[in-house]
This record gives structure tokens, C-alpha cells and sequence, in this order.
């Protein structure tokens, strides 16, 4: 797996900042309002997240561990298809352009894809670990080494 690092986060959240301006730039202004407190919930919610994975990582100093990094992936995944779908649903309304739309969608496709990677490797992980463990409770789990018969042959 790839090491995910902070920079990579920093870049998602100054896509998203760039995201929101070019949101409500052209939005007529009742619905700016509204849209813009929305848009500012979710993507708090995104924030924090973000924060609490450039923490992990000591500031872009060490790999992210998968074990840590999955649940708190899959909460920025669930949190970018609420984005997603927040857009998609008022469109219209608060005037989001096709293209802000689009790369929100893959934004959120490639943390999906991240967030499912450092799952898998931190269920390998764990089944390894486990393994290791029973096999340390049955002797070392070497191989069994048989015994040559003894007597006459």
C-alpha cells in the first residue's frame, strides 16, 4: 500500500476551499445563504477529519498506520458522499457549477479507494498478528519435525 501522507490531505482540503469559493461565486444571493451555512457544516466535518489524519501522521513525519486510519477513512468517505449528494441534490438551487460537482465526485471516489486499501491491509494485519499468536500458543508453529523410528528395522 501506499504510504498516505499529509500533504496529500492539505491538498484535499485546499481543493476543498477552492471548491467552496467557486461554489457560492455565482450563487444568487437568498439561496447563498442557506447553501453556504450547509456547505460549511459538511465540510467542517471533512476538516476535522483531515486534522485528525495529519495528526496521525505526526505531520507528514511517519506512514499512517492502516489499524488507525481505516475507521477514521471511512467516516472522510461517508462524510465527502454526504457532500456529494448534498450537491447533487441542490444543484440548482444554490448554483454549483458541473465541473465543482464532478471533481467532488472523484475526490470522494479516491478516498473511497484509499479508505478501502488501508482497510484491507489492516485486516491482513490483523489476521497475521492472530495467526502469529496461535501459532506462538502451539509451540512456535515451526514446522513438525518427525521422529525417526527406533529398533531394529
Amino acid at each position: 500500500m501506499r504510504a498516505i501522507t499529509a500533504p496529500t490531505f492539505r491538498r484535499a482540503a485546499l481543493a476543498a476551499a477552492a471548491l467552496a469559493a467557486a461554489l457560492f461565486a455565482a450563487a444568487p444571493a437568498q439561496a447563498q445563504s442557506s447553501c453556504q451555512e450547509d456547505f460549511t457544516r459538511i465540510t467542517g466535518k471533512r476538516e476535522a477529519l483531515i486534522k485528525q489524519l495529519n495528526a496521525a501522521t505526526r505531520g507528514g513525519k511517519a506512514k499512517l498506520d492502516p489499524a488507525v486510519a481505516c475507521p477514521r477513512l471511512q467516516s472522510l468517505a461517508a462524510v465527502e458522499r454526504e457532500l456529494v449528494a448534498y450537491m447533487e441534490k441542490n444543484k440548482e438551487w444554490c448554483g454549483i457549477p458541473d465541473d465543482a460537482l464532478e471533481n467532488a465526485r472523484k475526490g470522494s471516489g479516491r478516498t473511497a479507494g484509499i479508505a478501502g486499501q488501508a482497510c484491507r491491509v489492516a485486516t491482513q494485519m490483523k489476521r497475521a498478528r492472530a495467526q502469529a499468536e496461535a501459532q506462538a500458543r502451539n509451540g512456535g508453529g515451526g514446522p513438525q519435525v518427525q521422529r525417526l523410528p527406533t529398533g531394529p528395522l
